[in-house]
């Protein structure tokens, strides 16, 4: 009997150690993802590096944020300062253009996955660089 026990206890170990939704990845290619590939994540899982179709998207990278796309704009569309908020509860503060050309580190990146029809949402936390 004890040896039934130990071996419910033993499938029921391994079956939720499999079940465990992956937090943290090395390398994720969104611009081929499915909605079928995003399953075995966490909500806001964090990414080294990240495929997209603009490029990739390495933590740690140097880079510098330049001057938005229509000259008439005073804010970027899709850069905002402050923390992130995936309810939007806080309102989002837009980088000025005068902000622009400034070098930056990639800090972090996550994604969230895509919900109720919606896109998959990439966040890249930056920070200055001091250099």
């Amino acid at each position: 009997m004890k040896k039934y026990i130990l071996l419910i206890v033993a499938i029921s170990l391994s079956i939720s150690a499999q079940s465990q939704k992956i937090k943290q990845i090395d390398e994720f290619n969104f611009s081929t993802a499915t909605k079928k590939d995003y399953k075995s994540y966490k909500q806001g899982f964090e990414v080294e590096n990240l495929i997209t179709d603009l490029g990739t998207f390495k933590k740690g990278e140097k880079l510098t944020i330049n001057k938005p796309s229509d000259p008439n704009l005073q804010e970027f569309s899709f850069i905002m300062t402050g923390k992130f908020s995936v309810m939007n509860s806080m309102a989002p503060v837009y980088l000025l253009r005068s902000q622009s050309n400034m070098p930056a580190i990639i800090s972090k990146i996550r994604v969230y996955k895509p919900a109720m029809g919606q896109q998959a949402t990439i966040v890249v936390d930056m920070v200055k660089d001091g250099s």
